[in-house]
């Protein structure tokens, strides 16, 4: 069993982590949309993070475990809450259905983000994906790099996103 932020793997110097709880809808289901328009960008949140450990995480990147090739990736853009207004979990560029626009919200992303312990991170990241071709395979598994101190930790939350389907 591992402690939680001990190491129970490591790989290229970087160890599987446990100090990152996730909040929002990500690990119950799929999120998407019906369909998509080939060429254009969506983007889907990634969960909220709250740090469950005793000392401050700093989350450093962010990525998809498995990326199907009917996607291209854009970017993994970072956002605020407070600069957004809320916390939106899906996002078509060419069709944001009265939400923010975030192609024009501040995009903090190559920022570090650090959470104190037993906080939630007030910012959060999204994977902004173009649509290649119309298919249903899925963007899986949002993966978290972070800190504590000197360690470096890689997490993986359980995500699904998709077009269609």
């Amino acid at each position: 069993m591992c402690a939680a932020l001990a190491a129970c793997s490591s790989s290229h110097g970087v160890t599987t982590g446990h100090a990152l709880t996730e909040v929002g809808p990500q690990g119950n289901g799929t999120l998407g949309f019906s369909s998509g328009v080939v060429g254009q960008t969506y983007r889907w949140a990634f969960p909220l993070l709250k740090n469950a450990g005793k000392t401050p995480v700093t989350v450093t990147s962010f990525a998809m475990d498995k990326v199907p090739a009917i996607f291209q990736i854009v970017g993994y853009p970072v956002y605020s809450q407070s600069e957004v207004g809320s916390y939106i979990v899906d996002f078509a560029d060419s069709d944001h259905r009265g939400l923010p626009d975030l192609v024009h919200k501040p995009n903090h992303a190559g920022k570090p983000i650090t959470i104190a312990a037993g906080q939630q991170s007030p910012r959060y990241a999204m994977v902004a994906a173009k649509l290649l071709k119309n298919a249903t395979d899925p963007l899986t598994g949002c993966v978290v790099y972070y800190q504590v101190g000197e360690a470096k930790y890689r997490q993986r939350f359980d995500c699904q996103f998709q077009i269609g389907g």
